[in-house]
């Protein structure tokens, strides 16, 4: 949800193609789900180097309608710091959503599988 928002918020003010958006929530996944990381780590590189296709596929298919939702109009080349732009206003989007959960964790831990298992 948090990322949806954020998503649309750049995209919609921003000349970025289809097929960029789709690229750029795509190596947000890769972000948020610290796989880059670890390919550098020899015990999880395998599993990281695995992952890392199936990863941006799925959040580029996850976050379609959000595409979608934004207007195909004529697009004009973008510069080169647009798409880390996109990036940091689509994870600092989905700061307060992190910071919620963590309220809520930390008053029901009951409900949540212990910090220990979430990386």
């Amino acid at each position: 949800m948090d990322m949806a928002w954020g998503g649309y918020l750049i995209f919609a003010r921003t000349q970025f193609t289809r097929l960029q958006m789709f690229c750029v929530m795509g190596v947000y996944g890769q972000i948020s789900e610290q796989l880059l990381s670890r390919l550098f780590n020899p015990a999880e590189a395998i599993a990281a180097f695995t992952l890392i296709p199936l990863t941006f596929w799925t959040y580029g298919i996850i976050f379609l309608p959000t595409i979608f939702t934004v207007e195909d109009k004529s697009r004009k080349p973008l510069k080169p710091f647009h798409f880390p732009l996109a990036i940091g206003v689509i994870f600092l989007t989905s700061i307060p959503f992190i910071m919620t959960l963590d309220v809520i964790r930390s008053a029901h831990p009951d409900l949540f599988p212990p910090r220990n298992m979430i990386r």
